[in-house]
């Protein structure tokens, strides 16, 4: 798919795009007017954008580039190779999955979309004239705080978080696999009863969801029908957020949120840091690098809540919404190291005063303003 990369003029556009790139999937035209944003086709220097009457101009389709970013269509879905194997890849030890997966990030090549931050979907939606920012309580931007309990070893730590979260006074969703271990409901009932959210993280966690055919998936919703029902079930999120257009259709038909894309990684991403609809389902996309991502990348805890706050900040700059995922396992958040980043974490970006929600306020907010 072709694609040309789009920078403001100096003074142009919006403060948070200074210095920085988009990339653009279609067709780089060309126009006339004061220019506001160019490309470089051939080495020469190309007005894309222009101010033409008082009003933004595009040489290029920008609702239609917009939308092969939510639907990541500029790449074809990622296969993880644990979906193959005979045996559920959890029986592989944590500390040699974090070595793979620290081999795997070292092979990494730059790309798109750019990590830890890509502006090109929200610098898209900035020319559309969605701007962002709108929040309850003139709040700049809004923070998630989630988390994914993987396996046994998840359910016995993942209420160490909640204690955070209880002394901080702030909600947070816990996505739970409804078919691998026992889910402790009394503590499921205490998120709730703290403003919290429950989620579904598919009944099993074999990265395999995403592809099963349309019948397959249902299958697999349905098996968790009472725990969906029992905790009010709204929201999911794919294992390893393994996604494929086919999985969210389907997912639509059962919940009204669904947070299995990133802005950016793994495997592809929307390059927005705000949410938006699919279909009937607001998507809300993982904005804030996950602790995965920062083990993958060896950096160590004590680092983490500085990379959280610095791509905090620059959703904040452009009105969107803050959603970070953790993992209660031993090998990423569940250690006293990942504890007490987190804890810092939230004592540092309640400085900059966000709405911190559940997934579920956002998509009833989305809903009445439809």
């Amino acid at each position: 798919m072709k694609s040309f990369e789009l920078r403001f003029e100096e003074g142009a556009g919006p403060a948070w795009m200074a210095g920085r790139v988009a990339t653009v999937f279609g067709e780089a035209g060309s126009i006339e007017g004061q220019s506001v944003a160019w490309s470089r086709e051939s080495g020469a220097k190309t007005s894309v954008v222009a101010e033409v009457g008082g009003q933004l101009r595009c040489a290029f389709d920008a609702r239609a580039a917009l939308e092969v970013l939510r639907t990541e269509s500029y790449r074809e879905p990622a296969k993880p190779v644990t979906r193959f194997l005979p045996f559920h890849y959890h029986k592989v030890p944590g500390v040699l999955r974090i070595k793979i997966g620290q081999a795997l990030a070292a092979m990494e090549k730059p790309g798109f979309p750019a990590w830890p931050i890509d502006p090109s979907g929200d610098a898209l939606r900035w020319l559309l004239g969605e701007r962002g920012g709108e929040w309850p309580g003139g709040k700049k931007f809004a923070l998630v705080l989630s988390h994914d309990v993987d396996t046994a070893d998840g359910m016995q730590f993942a209420p160490r978080l909640l204690d955070i979260e209880a002394r901080h006074g702030v909600p947070a969703v816990y996505s739970l696999v409804t078919s691998t271990y026992a889910i402790e409901k009394k503590f499921l009932r205490d998120v709730l009863a703290a403003g919290g959210e429950i989620a579904w993280h598919s009944d099993l966690h074999d990265n395999r969801i995403a592809f099963e055919d349309e019948p397959g998936i249902r299958c697999r919703i349905e098996s968790a029908r009472g725990f969906l029902e029992e905790f009010d079930v709204r929201g999911f999120r794919s294992p390893s957020l393994c996604r494929t257009p086919t999985l969210l259709r389907v997912a639509a038909e059962r919940f009204t949120w669904d947070s299995s894309i990133p802005d950016t990684g793994p495997g592809g991403g929307c390059a927005s840091v705000q949410p938006f609809l699919v279909g009937s389902m607001l998507e809300v996309p993982l904005t804030l690098p996950m602790d995965a991502d920062l083990v993958f990348r060896r950096r160590d805890p004590k680092t983490w809540p500085d990379a959280w706050m610095e791509k905090a900040r620059f959703i904040r700059d452009v009105g969107g919404c803050a959603v970070l995922c953790t993992h209660p396992e031993t090998h990423f958040s569940g250690h006293r190291a990942a504890w007490e980043a987190y804890d810092e974490f939230l004592k540092r970006v309640k400085e900059l005063d966000p709405w911190i929600c559940v997934p579920r306020a956002i998509a009833a907010r989305t809903k009445e303003a439809a």
